[in-house]
Protein backbone atom coordinates (compact mmCIF):
# COMPACT_ATOMS: atom_id res chain seq x y z
CA UNK A 1 0.00 0.00 0.00
CA UNK A 2 1.33 3.70 -0.70
CA UNK A 3 0.30 6.89 0.33
CA UNK A 4 -0.74 10.11 -0.50
CA UNK A 5 0.11 13.08 0.99
CA UNK A 6 -1.71 16.50 -0.01
CA UNK A 7 -3.17 19.73 2.34
CA UNK A 8 -1.94 17.60 5.74
CA UNK A 9 -4.13 14.69 4.44
CA UNK A 10 -3.21 11.64 4.00
CA UNK A 11 -4.73 8.99 1.52
CA UNK A 12 -3.65 5.54 0.85
CA UNK A 13 -4.05 3.86 -2.24
CA UNK A 14 -3.56 -0.58 -2.82
CA UNK A 15 -2.60 -0.83 -6.94
CA UNK A 16 0.82 0.76 -8.97
CA UNK A 17 -0.57 3.69 -10.63
CA UNK A 18 1.43 6.38 -12.66
CA UNK A 19 1.50 9.57 -10.46
CA UNK A 20 -0.75 11.39 -13.10
CA UNK A 21 -3.48 8.67 -12.38
CA UNK A 22 -2.91 9.48 -8.58
CA UNK A 23 -3.18 13.18 -8.90
CA UNK A 24 -6.42 12.64 -10.97
CA UNK A 25 -8.15 10.17 -9.04
CA UNK A 26 -7.79 12.22 -6.30
CA UNK A 27 -9.13 15.45 -8.09
CA UNK A 28 -5.97 16.86 -8.23
CA UNK A 29 -4.59 19.16 -11.09
CA UNK A 30 -1.45 17.84 -12.43
CA UNK A 31 -0.11 21.15 -13.92
CA UNK A 32 -0.54 22.99 -10.39
CA UNK A 33 1.90 21.05 -8.00
CA UNK A 34 4.89 19.71 -7.31
CA UNK A 35 5.32 16.00 -6.39
CA UNK A 36 8.48 13.86 -4.28
CA UNK A 37 7.73 9.87 -4.09
CA UNK A 38 10.18 8.84 -1.26
CA UNK A 39 12.04 12.25 -1.36
CA UNK A 40 12.42 12.25 -4.68
CA UNK A 41 11.20 15.31 -7.14
CA UNK A 42 9.67 13.54 -10.24
CA UNK A 43 9.60 16.56 -13.15
CA UNK A 44 6.21 17.14 -14.64
CA UNK A 45 7.45 15.50 -17.81
CA UNK A 46 7.44 12.18 -15.95
CA UNK A 47 3.96 12.23 -14.22
CA UNK A 48 2.54 10.17 -16.92
CA UNK A 49 5.07 7.66 -16.70
CA UNK A 50 6.63 7.18 -13.72
CA UNK A 51 5.11 4.17 -11.80
CA UNK A 52 4.69 4.74 -7.84
CA UNK A 53 6.14 1.51 -6.59
CA UNK A 54 4.36 0.08 -3.73
CA UNK A 55 5.13 0.87 0.06
CA UNK A 56 6.08 4.57 -1.51
CA UNK A 57 4.88 7.98 0.08
CA UNK A 58 3.89 10.92 -3.10
CA UNK A 59 4.24 14.29 -1.62
CA UNK A 60 2.24 17.08 -3.25
CA UNK A 61 2.84 20.68 -2.76
CA UNK A 62 1.13 23.16 -4.48
CA UNK A 63 2.42 25.78 -6.17
CA UNK A 64 2.37 29.00 -4.78
CA UNK A 65 2.61 32.71 -6.34
CA UNK A 66 3.39 35.76 -5.02
CA UNK A 67 5.05 38.75 -5.88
Amino acid sequence: MSTLVYDNESVAFDCEKSIAEVLIANEINPSLVMVRVNGQVIIREQYETFIVPQGATVKVYPFVGGG
